[in-house]
């Protein structure tokens, strides 16, 4: 998972901010969660990656299919601002729509999950999406592609590994 892509979703989302909702990742620290304000929000967080088989010689790669989950905590489940429509406003908003650093976004699943203890609505909707993490060498601090080629799109961004392991001292 790449804060960029996270970022690009949460930024694909803003027009649903217009009736008082707030739409963001899930916070870096559990304390800043907080109850909803005005008609609920709307949490971001990537919550499993189910990597492939590796491909390649020599250095490897391995596509990796990340789960993105959105929680939606609402006042209402019909009206502008309620669950239903928003589950109709986000499939709309993020299918076929391709976050930075990995391919389109496709449904996965949603479910209405009920009324939590403060009277919220609760919902959550899964996107899956597919990126391509890469083997580094020993001797590289980081794996720089100025070129990657995805189904048929192509980026000009340089891509980073998505774990970086410490030397060890001999």
């Amino acid at each position: 998972m790449r804060p960029e892509t996270e970022q690009s979703i949460v930024a694909r989302l803003a027009p649903l901010r217009s009736v008082n909702v707030v739409v963001r990742a899930v916070p870096n620290i559990p304390a800043e969660l907080g109850e909803p304000t005005g008609n609920g929000e709307v949490l971001l967080i990537c919550k499993r990656g189910k990597a492939e088989k590796p491909s390649g010689m020599g250095r490897f790669q391995q596509e990796v299919n990340d789960e993105w989950h959105l929680t939606l905590t609402l006042k209402h489940i019909r009206s502008e601002a309620g669950v239903m429509t928003f589950i109709n406003a986000i499939i709309a908003l993020l299918l076929g729509f391709r976050p930075e650093q990995c391919g389109k976004l496709c449904l996965g699943s949603y479910e209405i999950l009920g009324i939590d203890q403060m009277g919220f609505w609760r919902a959550d909707l899964m996107f899956m999406a597919t990126r391509l993490v890469l083997e580094t060498s020993e001797d590289e601090a980081i794996a720089l592609l100025s070129q990657i080629t995805f189904e048929t799109e192509v980026w000009d961004t340089p891509v980073e590994p998505d774990l970086v392991i410490p030397e060890t001292a001999e």
